[in-house]
């Protein structure tokens, strides 16, 4: 029989690390302010950088043409997440990723990307990058360029929300960064939640009577219905150990409609409803 508390595992730092992976990559794929940009916060301020063109120590001396490249257009397709936390140490993530250049005479590159990354692990809700090494990259089979951005800014989302709910955060600021003023969640039975009072009090009747929650988001999908917004679609399982020592397991399909402004720390969310909910399942 499977040992109950040890099937589950905390998730709130896996949570955290992706979000600053998905939001490191955003900082390549739209033209920023790289001096006054939100994203150069997930650097740590003595962060080693290795790419293939070399090696950068320290934040302030994160170079501008590294993100600027003479109008090319890139992306950064995650394909797998490796993700281990060290006792006492730095969190590791590593990833692999389909690098994609549209060069300004049209040309199209393709690359696989290897990433090693160590990040802090600090009493910050979020952790900062000390190590990135992308210094493996090789030619792959040239494919379509495709924009991930939209991708790599929702996923960030996606994993921040989750982030805050496993810890019933109490901060009002840090909700009030990912939700658009005409926020609004339908819970699907009949009642709404439409600010941040009534959010945080649905999570803490909902999750603070927990021994332990856990998340993991799955068939993620997102389409841009029109500038600067999207429509996502994303399972969520959601384990967690009741205080009755049952290990339930609930998977629900979500909508939601993002809001974006590239220039804020994150995009915001308009609207988020429930698609499908498959019944709780009792976990041996």
């Amino acid at each position: 029989m499977t040992n109950r508390k040890q099937s589950l595992r905390p998730t709130s730092l896996e949570h955290a690390a992706k979000v600053q992976l998905y939001r490191w990559y955003q900082l390549f794929e739209r033209d920023y302010d790289v001096e006054n940009s939100h994203q150069l916060e997930i650097l740590d301020n003595d962060v080693i950088i290795k790419s293939f063109r070399g090696e950068i120590r320290g934040r302030k001396n994160f170079p501008k043409e590294l993100v600027q490249s003479a109008n090319e257009v890139r992306a950064h397709h995650v394909q797998n997440i490796q993700f281990q936390r060290v006792t006492n140490g730095p969190a590791a993530l590593d990833a692999e990723v389909t690098y994609q250049r549209l060069q300004p005479d049209g040309a199209e590159k393709s690359y696989s990307v290897r990433y090693k990354t160590e990040l802090s692990q600090e009493k910050d809700l979020l952790p900062k990058f000390t190590l990135l090494d992308f210094s493996a990259k090789d030619a792959v089979q040239q494919l379509p360029f495709q924009d991930a951005y939209p991708s790599n800014r929702t996923k960030a989302l996606v994993h921040y929300w989750l982030l805050l709910i496993e810890r019933a955060e109490e901060d009002k600021k840090v909700f009030r960064d990912i939700l658009a003023e005409s926020f609004m969640m339908d819970l699907g039975n009949g009642d709404f939640i439409t600010s941040v009072e009534d959010l945080q009090a649905w999570i803490s009747s909902t999750y603070t009577q927990l021994k332990m929650s856990c998340h993991y988001p799955e068939n993620f999908s997102v389409q841009s219905i029109q500038k600067n917004k999207y429509e996502v679609y994303v399972d969520l399982v959601w384990q967690r150990l009741t205080s009755r020592d049952l290990h339930l397991k609930t998977v629900t399909r979500y909508r939601w409609i993002v809001q974006d402004d590239p220039n804020d720390r994150f995009a915001r969310i308009q609207w988020i409803s429930e698609v499908n909910k498959k019944k709780d399942e009792v976990l041996i």
